[in-house]
């Protein structure tokens, strides 16, 4: 068995695409005036972070918790970290940046000890707290997962977590995991579910794909149809609802990877390598994309339309095919630095 599921690795890299040119078009675009960037928006918000925790999920089950905890313990605690830090530089670089606040130690405090969740950065903070459960619930991720019958029970109680009354979560650091109105939270309690699943599917497999699309369908389907009577359903803090909006896109991208992974060479595979590779640097690449974007904000540096202008420079600024040009611009340069960087360690 391969160490790195390269599946795993392609799918994370279609997800960072997809959350960077929706972080493009929610700063540059015109999401309120445009309905095809309306609809892109919502449905990576509705996807992302859901589908990163079904696959981190799916990395904690297949790097660690087939291992014994004394030699995986330390590679959790550093991971987790990673996490951490990824979220205060970004929070930070935001309130800096974005805000137009003072680089100085009391907005850093704010961040580094959770008094703040700065926009486009809580959700890194939340798979620091994934990391950091997989640590301390090591044990019982291990059992749980050797028991399907008590998986199962566990894995259709924890949808019940949509019913914590919100209102009544006064405390900032206790809402991160349980949800509240505070902030715009990922609280990792509500999307559990996911997790779950994650390091479920990485230890038993999907062997009836087509069970699996269907009950799928019937999560998401009952998501969709809320929202297309009832309007858009409530994120931050999330409904029952909006949990239910991602299972169908994840379970149809995991079957359909896991099966060209298994059916190309590693030659044909060379071609979806920069995809792999976005996919196994995926903090650096969120965090070096939020900095990007936050500083663009900041300078104004974006080009402007002029007709005279090679691509993607004719593209006018605020248009989808603007924002997917410079989405791809963004990426390919994060991508090089990400290579040397590489190269140097070395």
């Amino acid at each position: 068995m391969r160490l790195r599921r390269r599946e795993i690795d392609w799918g994370k890299g279609i997800l960072i695409a997809a959350m960077v040119l929706c972080h493009v078009l929610q700063f540059f675009g015109r999401v309120g005036e445009d309905s095809v960037q309306y609809w892109i928006t919502f449905a990576v918000n509705a996807t992302a972070f859901s589908a990163f925790t079904f696959a981190y999920g799916r990395s904690i089950q297949i790097a660690y918790l087939e291992k014994p905890f004394k030699a995986v313990g330390f590679k959790m605690l550093r991971s987790a970290l990673r996490a951490y830090a990824a979220f205060v530089i970004s929070g930070v670089g935001y309130r800096v940046l974005v805000e137009g606040k003072d680089f100085s130690f009391p907005v850093i405090r704010q961040v580094a000890v959770l008094k703040a969740f700065p926009g486009w950065s809580e959700f890194l903070i939340s798979f620091a707290l994934y990391g950091a459960a997989a640590i301390v619930l090591f044990p019982v991720w291990k059992k749980l997962l050797n028991c399907k019958i008590a998986f199962w029970i566990v894995w259709t109680l924890s949808f019940a977590a949509v019913l914590v009354p919100y209102d009544q979560i006064a405390n900032i650091r206790i809402a991160i995991l349980i949800g509240g109105r505070q902030a715009s939270f990922f609280p990792i309690l509500q999307y559990l579910p996911y997790f779950l699943m994650g390091m479920y599917i990485s230890k038993y497999g999907m062997r009836k794909p087509g069970f699996w699309i269907l009950g799928a369908a019937l999560l998401t389907g009952a998501g969709l149809a809320r929202t297309l009577i009832a309007g858009e359903p409530s994120r931050f803090p999330p409904s029952i609802w909006w949990i239910l909006l991602a299972w169908l896109p994840i379970a149809v991208a995991h079957v359909s990877l896991k099966a060209l992974a298994d059916r190309i060479g590693d030659k044909a595979a060379i071609a979806l390598k920069p995809l792999g590779n976005m996919g196994a640097n995926s903090l650096y690449f969120l965090l070096a994309s939020n900095l990007t974007i936050f500083a663009v904000s900041r300078i104004g540096v974006m080009p402007l339309y002029r007709k005279s202008a090679p691509f993607p420079f004719y593209l006018k600024q605020g248009t989808t095919g603007w924002a997917i040009a410079w989405t791809a611009i963004m990426l390919i340069v994060i991508g090089f630095t990400a290579r040397l960087a590489g190269k140097r360690a070395k």
